[in-house]
């Protein structure tokens, strides 16, 4: 049976083309009709608001009911041809015979302008979001490794410093300390000393200020433990006593403790190496997905014959 449309459309009169295109606006003459109904009864019971709005409706389902008058030719015959092909098939089916449903998929592709391009552009959309989705997986891969590489190395470098108070963290694989709020090396203390200003009066002795002085190449700076008058019998005092002659001790060891002459750069651990490899190839794929074209595949139901 043949489906095609095309030569019985384009043989008709102009006057027959208008004819079948108004009565395929029927559907929206009816809604619109609904809608003048109620606006008239709205208006008769004094309710404008919305008499305005079913008179808005009306309009809109008009100007889609007309829709298909002022379209241009081409698309004039393409609703005509979609109209008629569904006719036929629907009188086919009316008739007994029996149509599977990718039967009628096929038979709309081929002979169904309307049809075929809503067909065509649904596997565009897919195929487009298939390839997006890609992207984005590929794209969220390379930030995943990015992440975590900037995560091993921030754990990689932690893992080499000890924090020794709330003043001092050293880094014995670097020769490195963080004194002050500066990173410097061992070798930049150059001195360290105890500081202690004690008075003595009538019954007892008053520490007025205790700290360690450090010599950072010629610039002092100084640790301070204790900056008001405490009786040296205080514990106050023996806390502070011990925790800058602890620190005393500590700076002195590490400013006689050699700079290594060489060290393996965080960088350059095993770890980060190996996911500096991982991101490498994660943005080659990323490249080649990104550069690959879509391919718009008609599936095979819209390309039998029947």
């Amino acid at each position: 049976m043949d489906y095609n449309q095309d030569d019985i459309v384009k043989n008709m009169s102009q006057s027959e083309k208008q004819k079948e295109l108004l009565k395929m606006g029927y559907i929206y003459y009816i809604q619109a009709g609904i809608s003048l109904l109620f606006f008239i009864i709205c208006y008769a019971l004094g309710k404008k608001f919305r008499s305005c709005i079913f008179l808005i409706f009306a309009i809109v389902f008009v100007i889609f009911g007309l829709e298909y008058l002022f379209s241009s030719d081409d698309k004039k015959e393409e609703f005509l041809i979609s109209k008629l092909v569904n006719e036929k098939i629907s009188a086919y089916k009316k008739a007994g015979k029996v149509l599977r449903e990718d039967d009628i998929a096929s038979i709309r592709f081929a002979c169904d302008p309307i049809y075929k391009k809503k067909v065509i552009e649904e596997i565009h959309r897919e195929v487009d979001e298939e390839h997006d989705l890609k992207v984005q997986n590929a794209e969220k891969e390379v930030s995943d490794l990015i992440a975590r590489r900037k995560e091993t190395l921030s754990f990689i470098k932690d893992q080499r410093w000890e924090v020794y108070d709330r003043n001092l963290s050293y880094n014995y694989e670097e020769g490195k300390v963080l004194l002050f709020g500066q990173i410097m090396f061992f070798n930049d203390i150059t001195g360290v000393e105890f500081k202690e200003d004690l008075e003595k009066r009538l019954f007892s002795t008053v520490c007025k200020h205790m700290g360690v002085v450090v010599d950072l190449n010629g610039f002092k700076r100084e640790i301070i433990y204790m900056n008001e008058e405490t009786d040296k019998s205080n514990k106050e005092y023996s806390n502070a006593y011990h925790k800058a002659n602890d620190m005393l001790n500590m700076l002195t060891l590490l400013a006689r403790t050699p700079v290594p002459s060489e060290y393996l750069p965080p960088e350059e651990d095993p770890q980060i190496k190996e996911l500096d490899e991982q991101i490498k190839q994660a943005r080659v794929n990323l490249d080649v997905i990104k550069s690959t074209v879509p391919v718009y595949e008609i599936p095979q139901k819209y390309l039998n014959q029947i």
